[in-house]
């Protein structure tokens, strides 16, 4: 195989070569982009699990972490599976009589992709203007969903097929970037419906949530090839590891990206118009005025935040102890102990989530355990899959448990009031049903105003 064991310093030099560019445009943002200091921040900071919990109430940022996550479980496959698709699709001997090596090959691949994917950006951009971020998002989407079937072409010889594909697939991925616009349309919703900036928190959970999930989907492939006995000393690898290797460069990204762009037919904020009206609501709600969502049509009268931490809303107002309890709590769960008159409701789903995270610890164990011995021999082993069960029962376990430790805390605290101010927030932000809708009229009204 390619590596420095066997002198074979081509990947080595090229990831010295890219670390280096990161690193260097790393320190060039550090250098020009200055963070905010933490004394001009308004407010106190808000905690992990509040933030989470957030994220994932907001309808609009889900459907985009929803489909970045279904795209992302087979996004990074084509370059991590790219040197075998060179070594065992095409072949050493296509490699050398091209560019000289197969490590030449890989590197013309990549550069060729990243050559034609640069320039490429400022197209996607051009149609993002012209034809909003949401259709050319969309059209992305779908162009690199079905643009990676193409990769099934390549066989066994065909080098310079391979360049070509790698250089077009640079034009398919060259709009991903849009994603990250799209999210800032909606960190803009979420300050009007919650009247707070909250950027440091999206921007978290859209890197964190997709890259734990992205784990397991990057991990898989190597393990079937194992299992299927892959060994790099042989002439040619067995046909199920070839096309294991084959399917994970081009059948499951493209794939990944056509159901993400399935997921995508929900997302609801998609013109340029919504935005002028999420801003012009903002603005609005600063000025103490009722507005009309215009993704969902409700009113939603303005949520005002005290100099004590507690929270006005319609007359009504929450302290500032109870705001951080209930700030842990998603929307279905305020409504069910509301209903119920029982402020100790509030942890019962937490403690079903806790169980079933525990149980992830069960079949995790047992896999580690069982195929440790395997992996320590470098044989194919199921311990993998085992450690990544028993770090998403951590993640779950931690994560409820932080929500059970403040359900407690709710039963001398939280009011039943406090609950039915919290629904009545909920419910106007459409996170469950009993919003008051703006009649067209209305809206009209309040337009020409």
């Amino acid at each position: 195989s390619s590596s420095p064991e066997t002198d074979c310093y081509s990947y080595l030099m090229i990831s010295l070569a890219v670390g280096l560019i990161f690193t260097i445009s790393t320190l060039f943002l550090c250098w020009d982009i200055k963070e905010r200091p933490a004394s001009n921040v308004p407010g106190p900071v808000e905690a992990l699990v509040p933030s989470i919990v957030g994220c994932f109430s907001n309808f609009p940022y889900m459907i985009l972490l929803i489909s970045d996550l279904v795209e992302g479980f087979g996004a990074n496959l084509p370059l991590l599976v790219l040197p075998y698709v060179v070594d065992w699709v095409v072949g050493p001997q296509a490699a050398t009589d091209l560019v000289g090596s197969p490590g030449m090959l890989f590197a013309a691949c990549v550069v060729v992709h990243m050559v034609v994917r640069l320039p490429v950006t400022f197209v996607w951009k051009w149609a993002a203007g012209r034809f909003g971020k949401y259709h050319t998002f969309l059209a992305f989407n779908i162009m690199y969903g079905v643009y990676m079937f193409a990769f099934l072409a390549v066989t066994k010889g065909q080098a310079l097929l391979s360049i070509i594909l790698c250089g077009l697939w640079g034009i398919a991925y060259g709009g991903h970037w849009l994603l990250l616009d799209l999210c800032s349309d909606v960190i803009d919703y979420d300050e009007l419906v919650t009247g707070r900036r909250r950027e440091g928190q999206f921007t978290m959970a859209r890197d964190l949530v997709p890259k734990i999930c992205e784990i397991p989907a990057d991990a898989l492939p190597f393990l079937l090839m194992s299992y299927f006995q892959y060994n790099p000393d042989l002439a040619e690898q067995p046909e199920e590891v070839q096309w294991i290797i084959r399917g994970s460069f081009s059948i499951v990204p493209g794939l990944a990206g056509l159901l993400g762009t399935v997921v995508l037919f929900w997302f609801t904020l998609r013109t340029n118009e919504q935005h002028e009206q999420i801003i012009n609501g903002i603005i609005d709600h600063q000025a103490g005025l009722s507005v009309t969502d215009p993704l969902t049509g409700l009113l939603l009268p303005p949520i005002k935040p005290l100099s004590d931490g507690s929270v006005e809303y319609s007359g009504s107002i929450v302290g500032a102890q109870e705001i951080k309890i209930l700030e842990h709590f998603f929307a279905s769960e305020i409504a069910w102990a509301c209903d119920s008159q029982n402020v100790g409701r509030l942890k019962i789903k937490p403690l079903i989530y806790l169980v079933i995270s525990l149980l992830l610890v069960i079949p995790g164990v047992f896999l580690t355990i069982e195929g440790w011995p395997a992996l320590s021999n470098g044989e194919s082993s199921w311990a993998p899959v085992g450690i990544i069960l028993l770090g998403f029962a951590f993640i779950g376990s931690v994560f409820s448990a932080e929500r059970i430790r403040q359900g407690i805390k709710a039963h001398g605290c939280v009011q039943l009031k406090d609950l039915e101010v919290m629904k009545a927030i909920h419910q106007s932000r459409g996170r469950i049903p009993g919003g008051q809708k703006v009649a067209p009229e209305e809206n009209q009204v309040q337009e020409k105003e």
